[in-house]
């Protein structure tokens, strides 16, 4: 007899104010089971708004840290 199989999965999604990280596990045929959620405040949209839109360095840092 086989055993099931657990897969894990992950998201990320990177958005103008947060990034939100999910990762879970999903047993065969089951739903998924929350193993890590996390929302980290970026603020990547602040200085998108200035008559010159640029990408703060501190965004851009968040950023790369968290993916």
């Amino acid at each position: 007899m086989r055993g099931s199989v657990r897969k894990i999965v992950a998201v990320i999604d990177i958005g103008s104010n947060s990034i939100k990280a999910l990762v879970a596990t999903r047993p065969d045929g089951g739903l998924l089971r929350p193993l890590l959620s996390r929302t980290i405040d970026a603020r990547i949209s602040a200085g998108l708004s200035h008559p010159a839109p640029q990408l703060s360095h501190g965004s851009v840092k968040v950023v790369g840290r968290a993916v």
